[in-house]
């Protein structure tokens, strides 16, 4: 058999091309950089013929069933869409005269089934769809957003410009103060890494000042649970905090260990683990899929680093270029999330870095332990025993301490917790009310910086967290 080579250099009307990708068995579409080509889905549609099926079958001498083969540059924005393309590098030749071949070679039943699939996806996701689904986000956005304040944060290429809740405030210390010193029985929940320290790459144990107020407010007697919730690892956080603050509870590693502090029921000053049983078998397995990618692109990209805890690891890149370095880690997140789609392991962003961590692990379990019907067991006993809870502090820096936020609002808002807490409907503000006997619930969530968070309010960097502290270390002890 001979066949002939027919070069078009040259543009073509529509009518030219409609005819041409109407007979053609294969399209090859090898753009080496293309945003939203639509010529595969004119393809589609041009071998799926009129409406009319009949007439197409009859007049235009179409196949029935309709058949395509498509080959398509993975660099071209339509390419994810079609599933049944051959998608192929565009660089190498051998790569797409290899994908040329098997379209050649492709069983009949196999182009009907991938034009099927392409037709059916074409014809349901029109412009029509598009549109609406874009005005349908669009107003999903702006919903509440007509109230919202927006702030323009950050300078240069960094600035930008987010809509925060009306609600969301600076944190006052002086409400704060004048809550915590009226009430009876107090919870406090405080991150480290960019809470109580500055966020940094390398390890930073706590200052004299930060361990004194620590230790000063795990002493009063009025506080059932004073406890640091970081991600840092559990041998680092022992070393830094059990000797210098031994009333202190430090949750390690997001909520994967915990070590409660002398003078509760259940296991005091011992480390155990929170995590769901089997949780360790799954950790070995992801781990041997994730350092080889984590060794990848840290040997890309300059100035970052593996950081390996045992049971979670993270990728740290505040050190590398910010431009490139954010864009590696979006790069890296999409592709860990492909590779890991069907491990029970979350991978998200920090600051500067990502973390990946088993699933079922958060710093939320924490606040079930002391806020749930359990509670007796992990909170130290404090003056007035039997005493409800009438105040809660956490305060957070990144999306970990988000877990923590919303698990403290659901308990709040759970009518079945009134024998954990007083009932907050009994004050809706805290600080506003201020009885002699303090029968109402101030909780206190605020995040560090002014950024969208669950938390209502804000402090400003860690050292505003620290004059915090320092403030109700003061103001410790009960109003008479």
């Amino acid at each position: 058999l001979s066949a002939n080579v027919v070069l078009l250099h040259r543009s073509t009307t529509l009518a030219e091309r409609v005819a041409l990708m109407s007979v053609a068995d294969c399209a090859v579409v090898t753009a080496t950089r293309d945003g939203m080509n639509l010529l595969p889905y004119e393809y589609i549609t041009c071998r799926q013929g009129p409406v009319d099926v009949a007439k197409g079958t009859g007049e235009l001498h179409l196949p029935a069933p309709r058949r395509s083969s498509l080959i398509m540059s993975e660099f071209v924005g339509c390419s994810s869409s079609l599933s049944g393309a051959f998608r192929v590098n565009p660089w190498s030749v051998d790569d797409v005269a290899d994908a040329m071949y098997r379209a050649a070679m492709l069983p009949i039943a196999d182009a009907e089934a991938r034009h099927e699939k392409h037709w059916k996806y074409i014809s349901e996701h029109t412009v029509g769809y598009w549109a609406c689904s874009n005005i349908a986000e669009l107003q999903r956005t702006t919903e509440f957003t007509g109230s919202a304040r927006c702030y323009g944060l950050g300078f240069g290429l960094n600035f930008r410009v987010v809509a925060l809740d009306p609600n969301f405030r600076k944190l006052e210390h002086a409400r704060v103060a004048t809550e915590y010193a009226q009430s009876k029985k107090r919870i406090l929940l405080l991150d480290y890494d960019g809470t109580l320290v500055p966020q940094a790459s390398y390890d930073q144990a706590p200052s004299r000042d930060l361990l004194d107020s620590l230790r000063r407010l795990s002493e009063d007697k009025h506080n059932a649970a004073v406890c640091i919730v970081s991600g840092r690892a559990r041998k680092t956080l022992d070393d830094w905090f059990s000797e210098a603050v031994p009333n202190l509870g430090i949750l390690a590693e997001h909520g994967y260990w915990y070590k409660a502090p002398g003078g509760v029921v259940q296991s005091p000053r011992v480390w155990r683990q929170l995590a769901p049983q089997g949780t360790e078998d799954h950790i070995k397995k992801w781990h041997e899929i994730v350092l080889p990618i984590l060794k990848q692109y840290t040997d890309s990209t300059d100035g970052s680093f593996i950081k390996d805890k045992g049971t979670s690891v993270i990728w740290h890149f505040g050190d590398a270029d910010p431009d490139f370095g954010s864009w590696q880690a979006k790069e890296l997140m999409d592709h860990l999330e492909s590779v890991l789609v069907n491990d029970p392991v979350d991978v998200f962003p920090g600051n500067g870095h990502v973390e990946i961590k088993p699933q079922g692990v958060s710093k939320g379990t924490l606040v079930e332990m002391f806020l749930g019907d359990d509670s007796a067991n992990h909170l130290i006993e404090t003056d007035g025993a039997g005493a409800r809870v009438d105040f809660i502090l956490a305060i957070g820096d990144d999306r970990s301490d988000e877990e923590m936020f919303h698990a403290i609002s659901e308990r709040v808002a759970d009518p079945n917790s009134s024998k954990q807490l007083v009932r907050s409907d009994s004050c809706p503000m805290p600080g506003v009310a201020r009885k002699k006997d303090h029968d109402h619930l101030a909780v206190y969530c605020s995040t560090v910086g002014q950024k969208p968070s669950k938390a209502d309010y804000y402090l400003d960097d860690t050292d505003d967290v620290n004059d915090l502290l320092r403030n109700l270390t003061v103001k410790g002890g009960i109003d008479e």
